[in-house]
């Protein structure tokens, strides 16, 4: 503008001048389009970046290389031919798919009677053993949410055909609880003083099982709707290791606890999810099927692939003391004690330095500091669950106390 004005001071031509001027302005626009495009493709690539696995995960191409580390239970023999879910479901009135099918569409499904009962009864059972028992906070929180939630669990943009949202698009179906439980603490400084954080949510999950095609779905199986209590902690990455193994070790137990055959998965580095960093299956042997169906799944995430999205937290940190050196009774009682543990049911863990390398408990920590057995049924119940679980013998004393 300078240059235009010096010009018609000097009665010169300014057309050129004009011209290049109002340019400017079409080509900033322009580059800033461009800018945008290239931020966009920039943000795809970043998301599309997998979590790092941990070095203990087994190596695998596909869940075929995934690896069996526990088995509790043998599977039931029966003398005639077991019907399935829902061939019984059908013939008393409790599951009815061509009535949701009306309302609905394809998978999905109506609860009746018994059937609604039992479903209730058990997310009731589970919460209550969770909160009640262990000490998690129960959350009931929104089934639709904002897309930045989603993107800031990894679930978007990879995962965007298997996810239901509304007609403008700006709010999603959770496929998991996991979602708005994990983005509570989203845009927050958290005080890693009052870490780790227990959460736990009865929820309806929603899922478009796009790519199921020609696999079983039939019932219960592969449903667009269905519902999941879910457990969850924040913590820092220090704590996660020990935190994953309570977890997984929480819902082993409600399992356990049901007298239901059941085996834990390690899943191998082919089938990792792309945000997980370890990860568990527990499947449950259902006879009707005469297969292995995964019930739950626990998962460490170490980091996600947007630092802003996920939570901070002051660093204090503290010395720990060590279990190395110490007996084996004390060192589970520092564990209990340092993890806030109530009950421990089959839960993994490694104690280095000990004489043995890994743990399968199920005891509860009294209020004098010994070690008992929890109770499923009765003592004696519980105490061969252990020796099952450890594959090792315990020893008890009359008052069925570990020695």
């Amino acid at each position: 503008s300078k240059a235009i004005g010096m010009a018609k001071g000097k009665g010169e031509d300014t057309t050129a001048l004009m011209a290049e001027v109002a340019g400017i302005g079409d080509k900033l626009k322009s580059n800033e389009q461009a800018l945008t495009d290239i931020q966009s493709e920039l943000s795809a690539i970043t998301l599309g970046i997998p979590n790092l696995a941990d070095a203990s995960v087994p190596q695998g191409k596909d869940e075929g290389e995934n690896k069996e580390i526990h088995r509790w239970g043998t599977p039931r023999k029966f003398e005639f031919t077991v019907k399935d879910h829902v061939e019984l479901g059908a013939r008393h009135g409790w599951l009815d798919g061509e009535v949701a099918a009306k309302l609905s569409g394809a998978r999905f499904t109506v609860l009746r009677g018994d059937l609604a009962r039992l479903h209730r009864a058990l997310a009731q059972f589970m919460l209550d053993v969770h909160t009640r028992e262990h000490g998690y906070l129960e959350v009931y929180p929104p089934a639709m949410v904002k897309e930045q939630c989603l993107v800031g669990t990894g679930n978007l943009p990879k995962f965007a055909e298997n996810l239901f949202r509304d007609v403008e698009g700006e709010k999603w179906l959770i496929p998991t609880a996991e979602v708005p439980l994990t983005s509570l603490a989203r845009d927050e400084i958290l005080d890693e003083t009052e870490l780790p954080r227990r959460f736990c949510a009865h929820t309806s999950c929603f899922r478009r099982e796009a790519g199921s095609a020609g696999k079983d779905t039939r019932g219960l199986l592969r449903v667009h709707e269905f519902d999941k209590v879910e457990i969850l902690a924040v913590a820092t990455a220090e704590q996660a290791p020990a935190l994953l193994d309570e977890l997984v070790g929480r819902a082993e137990g409600t399992i356990a606890a049901l007298e239901l055959p059941y085996r834990i998965i390690e899943i191998c580095t082919g089938d990792l999810g792309q945000s997980h960093h370890r990860s568990f299956d527990i499947e449950v042997y259902a006879p009707g099927s005469n297969a292995w169906l995964e019930k739950n799944f626990g998962t460490e995430k170490i980091e996600e692939q947007l630092e802003e999205d996920f939570p901070k937290y002051k660093i204090a940190r503290m010395d720990v003391d060590s279990v190395r050196g110490k007996t084996a009774h004390d060192s589970l009682i520092q564990l209990f004690e340092q993890h806030r543990l109530d009950i421990l049911v089959g839960t993994q863990m490694v104690v280095k330095g000990l004489d043995f390398d890994k743990v399968s408990l199920v005891g509860i920590l009294d209020a004098d500091g010994l070690l008992s057995f929890a109770d499923f049924r009765v003592n004696e119940r519980a105490f061969q669950l252990m020796e099952q679980v450890s594959g090792r013998a315990g020893r008890k004393s009359e008052q069925g106390k570990v020695i």
